[in-house]
């Protein structure tokens, strides 16, 4: 992994020198200007932070004494459903042959009808921000006082599937309660460990549950390993502190009593859960988490205020257990040629499976593999696709599922019926029908980029494929689009071949979600708007695609720019944001410029009801969109904050509606988090500002089905491409060695750990100070200053040459490349106009947004870089990248100087 880092250290070089230098009073003038500057927004971030927190710990005191008279009362008896058990399917006992004597000809291709029940997972509704439930500590700095006692902490090591992690905790949260059979046993719980210091414990499982990129069934798991070791032997304490974390945590848990006046834990999900009984509230399941007698729960039916999520089974991201890594080699001939095909997979994601509950099958599809799995599968497997043609790699990664996978049921294998997640085909000896098809349809979704679906009939789990070319054979429609039988369960059948039993069958349908697929589409359209001068101005979600296949993307662009062929008005040297909608063949539709006197930028866009369209961004100063104003408060000229803004267009490009969100009286490096829903006519139905969650993920723009919208941000995001214009007497000013000793200096007495104290310094300095850099001027401060760099990286600093300059631009760092190509460091590419745009927040640690132009990998297996997030007293680095957000955590001085 070093290799890729090693970018970093040589983009700190080159942020830094230019062939002139800053005198040390140029310098002072700066580190004082900073510091001043950094101060004021301190303070003024302290004083929203600390009232913040005063009020939430008020709300959360007064909703903790509340919810306790509520568990008081006398709970209702609940009628208990038997678990749905998972279809077992009458399989055959070995694996049928396409051609095998018996089998009949196929006269024609086969239309095959599906039912009209498809299964879906997602679009529950969108996500909101809410208050916090843990009490808040302000940190050190921010003049509040904590909201609880450190004191002498109690230890405990918890071994997650492999990973050991360590917990420190309050002892006062470990409540010994005996005897708890009734509602004030419970409620006399819930006081006690409310006063019991559990804050700290909570923010420890979120970060855990972060670094681990862990799902939500999957953090209930850590949730229940960290209660069995503060409550071991002591089954009615783990249920209960099982309860109160996940509850603290933002989920709808709760307790019951079975018939028998057992403590039972329930968790909620729209999801069905094999195997477990259930309540069943409205739409909601609230699964018991035991063997119970079946005979009823008594309970209660009201949420802790705040505390309604669901817990969702789906696994969107890799999760990060690489501690076991194991290896596989799969053998298979196809066309009179032998392949050996070598996968690495993860050992700790097999052993959490087995904890796994058995849900739907739509679950299974849509999941995400490690991030060892993901990268060995594309690097031993897209080197060989890349010479055929999408029919041809289709049939390769067919022949290779049905060759290379024994098969055996789930019967003959386990004694039950079993779904695999696709990685758990490198693990276990045998497969069958669904455990495969899961598999195929990621591989072919993963490498190719095509839509696939499940396709199950009633003894039987097949895909099918749709292809961008015609291609014969038995296929279904769905949804006005043609997809093409492949059974990865048909020994020898090629693309197209459906079992002859089930040609007449109408199957249901499993839709399966292609991100890669999406991000390709977007990539191509990106590349295509980029071309013209117009930029992506977050990671958000930026592009959206209409009924009719048409798109519509928002951004930035500064200087000339076209979209879609039509020019834009020029935007001379500011940020200025835009909104367009454009043909398949990216030809514009119509383009609104965001014109203001100072930066502005759109963020996010979302499609609604009718095809109406959704922006949202921020500015300064007054903003004019289509023939609508708006004033971001203080004037511009009077150096205004920013704000931000949302509006609803219609498909022809007419503005309906634009609003405010009224932000700026908080300092734009604030990490406020804030929730703005709007109904369809743009009238304001709530506002929510609160201190930004760690663990929460839902930020952009969405709208429902009822026609609202809403948008979620975070302020020092959201205006971090919007910022003040920087003075001339600093904009120009040539950094240098020097001055990176000295800002260097100034982090490390700031407490910043030594090994990324000077990557601090060069990022701090390059954003601040908006220096225009070169390649050729970099390689001569390592000829200076590290004249072994040339020979112990020869790749890198060869490549130097190939950068034409680095520059920071209103917030936005561009990268050109010498004649537009690419630029390979090791395992990273930049593309000409690569952009970053840097957060720094108030606690000192940095985040890199990556806009556009920066990848990680190597040969013809590429992911895009989404973001790298600094932190400042540790060291810590951690990289989200591709568009499933994998994550690596590295550290600077253990990792990479060693």
């Amino acid at each position: 992994m070093k290799k890729i880092y090693r970018l970093l250290l040589v983009l700190s070089i080159l942020f830094l020198w230019q062939g002139s230098t800053l005198s040390g009073q140029t310098y002072e003038e700066y580190r004082k200007k900073e510091i001043e500057n950094f101060n004021k927004y301190v303070e003024q971030e302290s004083a929203i932070i600390s009232k913040m927190a005063a009020e939430i710990n008020r709300y959360i005191k007064k909703e903790d004494k509340e919810y306790r008279e509520y568990l008081k009362k006398e709970w209702q008896q609940y009628n208990e459903y038997a678990a749905a058990v998972a279809p077992k399917k009458p399989k055959p006992a070995a694996m049928p042959e396409y051609g095998e004597p018996g089998s009949p000809e196929r006269v024609k291709a086969a239309s095959i009808a599906p039912s009209k029940q498809v299964l879906s997972v997602y679009g529950y509704d969108f996500p909101t921000i809410s208050m916090p439930l843990t009490m808040v500590s302000l940190p050190p700095g921010r003049g509040g006082r904590a909201a609880e006692s450190s004191g002498e902490q109690g230890a405990l090591r918890v071994n997650y599937y492999g990973v050991p992690l360590y917990f420190s905790y309050n002892p006062n949260f470990v409540v010994r309660l005996y005897g708890v059979n009734n509602e004030g046993g419970v409620a006399n719980y819930w006081d006690r460990a409310s006063s019991g210091g559990y804050s700290s414990l909570v923010e420890q499982l979120t970060n855990y549950k972060l670094q681990l990129n862990l799902n939500d069934f999957c953090y209930y798991l850590l949730v229940k390993k960290v209660a069995q070791g503060l409550y071991a032997g002591d089954e009615t304490g783990e249920t209960l502190a099982t309860w109160f974390l996940m509850v603290r945590s933002g989920y709808g848990a709760r307790v019951g009593f079975d018939s028998g006046g057992r403590v039972l834990l329930m968790l909620p999900s729209y999801h069905t859960i094999y195997g477990m009984n259930y309540l069943q509230e409205g739409s909601k399941y609230l699964y018991i988490m035991g063997k119970t007698p079946g005979r009823g729960i008594r309970t209660y039916d009201r949420d802790f205020a705040g505390a309604g999520k669901v817990v969702d089974f789906n696994i969107y991201s890799p999760m990060n257990l690489g501690g076991k890594i194991a290896d596989k080699t799969l053998e298979f001939e196809y066309n009179n040629k032998r392949y050996s095909i070598l996968v690495n997979y993860d050992r700790g994601l097999v052993e959490l499976y087995r904890d796994y509950p058995q849900v739907e099958m739509p679950v299974y599809f849509n999941a995400a593999v490690s991030m060892q799995a993901k990268e060995s599968i594309a690097a031993s497997l897209k080197p060989i696709l890349s010479e055929m043609s999408e029919q041809e790699a289709v049939e390769f990664l067919l022949s290779f599922t049905q060759s290379s996978f024994p098969y055996k049921t789930d019967d003959l294998q386990f004694g039950y019926e079993k779904f695999f997640f696709a990685e758990e085909m490198f693990f276990y000896p045998y497969s069958d029908c669904e455990d495969r098809s899961v598999f195929f349809a990621y591989i072919v979704k993963e490498l190719l980029g095509l839509n696939v679906i499940g396709v199950e009939f009633p003894d039987h789990v097949a895909t099918a494929v749709m292809f961008n070319t015609h291609v014969a054979g038995d296929h279904i429609n769905f949804n006005n689009m043609r997809y093409v039988i492949a059974d990865p369960t048909y020994l020898g059948a090629p693309v197209g071949s459906a079992m002859p039993q089930y040609r007449e069958s109408s199957p249901l349908v499993i839709e399966v979600e292609n991100r890669r697929g999406a991000g390709r589409r977007e990539d191509q359209i990106w590349s295509s708007a980029i071309g013209e001068g117009c930029f992506p101005g977050s990671n958000l979600r930026n592009l959206v695609t209409l009924s009719d296949e048409s798109y519509v993307v928002t951004g930035y662009y500064t200087g000339n720019a076209k979209f879609g062929g039509k020019p834009l008005p020029p935007a001379g040297t500011i940020n200025r944001g835009f909104i367009g909608r454009a043909t398949q063949g990216h030809s514009a539709v119509w383009v609104l410029p965001m014109i203001t006197e100072g930066n502005s930028v759109g963020v996010s866009v979302a499609a609604g009801l009718n095809d109406d369209i959704y922006v949202a961004g921020s500015f300064r100063g007054n903003l004019t969109l289509g023939s609508s104003t708006l004033s971001s408060g203080k004037g511009y000229s009077e150096g205004g904050n920013a704000d931000a803004f949302v509006a609803c267009i219609n498909k022809n490009g007419v503005v309906r509606w634009i609003t405010r969100l009224n932000l700026d009286t908080i300092p734009g490096s604030a990490p406020i988090a804030f929730s703005a829903v709007f109904s369809a006519n743009g009238v304001k139905m709530a506002m929510t500002k609160t201190i930004a969650s760690a663990d929460f993920k839902g930020y952009g723009l969405f709208t429902g089905n009822d026609g609202r919208v809403v948008f979620n941000g975070i302020v020092n995001r959201v205006f971090s491409s919007a910022p003040a214009i920087a003075s001339a007497s600093y904009a120009s000013a040539a950094a240098s060695p020097e001055m990176l000793k000295k800002e260097t200096d100034a982090m490390l007495a700031e407490s910043t750990d030594k090994g990324i104290a000077g990557l601090f310094a060069a990022i701090l300095l390059v954003k601040n100070m908006g220096a225009t850099l070169s390649g050729e001027d970099a390689k001569a401060a390592l000829d200076k200053y590290n004249p072994g760099f040339s020979k112990n990286c020869p790749n890198i600093y060869k490549n130097l040459s190939l950068i034409n300059f680095v520059k920071n631009s209103n917030g936005v760092i561009s990268i050109q490349t010498v004649n537009g190509k690419d630029i390979y460091f090791d395992k990273i590419r930049v593309k000409n106009n690569a952009n970053i745009n840097i957060v720094q927040h108030s606690q000192g640690d940095l985040s890199v947004e990556v806009l556009s132009g920066m990848q990680v990998g190597k040969m013809v297996v590429w992911y895009k870089l989404n973001s790298i997030a600094l932190q400042k007293k540790t060291g810590d680095m951690v990289f989200d990248y591709d568009k499933d957000n994998s994550t690596a955590k590295v550290n600077m001085s253990k990792d990479i100087l060693l």
